[in-house]
């Protein structure tokens, strides 16, 4: 059963690494921010502009944020979930042989990358949130003055 579960968690770590090698260096970066920058201006223009327009562009921002959120959540729960299973078969694995636990020890937790700086984790929700509400008013500010 442990042979059975090493080499599906091996074809995992193989897929993932080849998703990031497809999609790191510029799919996930351009989707964060690209994003982001349609939720700024639309959040802006939200509460600068009259009319219908008004209505579509708040809306707008509300979808590309959800959208943002889900799809970062979701790459963030590869992390999450395979802390959990390391850290459950750490403490199932402790009077193991030691054969096994070498085995084990080669599992690393699956990351999904962003360039080659870092992963995508539950704390870069939060840190989006504050950047895109950060220029929000910033932006807010600047043109408010026109």
């Amino acid at each position: 059963m442990f042979a059975f579960l090493v080499v599906k968690y091996r074809h995992l770590e193989l897929l993932l690494n080849s998703l990031n090698h497809a999609f790191s260096r510029l799919m996930i970066p351009a989707i964060q921010y690209i994003c982001g920058s349609v939720v700024i201006v639309s959040l802006v223009s939200c509460f600068r502009i009259e009319g219908l327009l008004r209505y579509a562009m708040g809306a707008m921002a509300l979808v590309m944020y959800i959208m943002l959120l889900i799809s970062f959540n979701t790459m963030a729960e590869f992390h999450v979930r395979s802390q959990a299973l390391l850290q459950k078969r750490k403490q199932i694995l402790g009077q193991s042989s030691p054969e096994v636990r070498r085995i084990y020890e080669t599992l690393r937790e699956l990351k999904i990358e962003i360039g080659s700086f870092g992963f995508v984790d539950k704390t870069l929700i939060l840190t989006l949130t504050g950047i895109i509400l950060n220029y929000s008013i910033t932006f807010f500010i600047i043109t408010s003055s026109y």
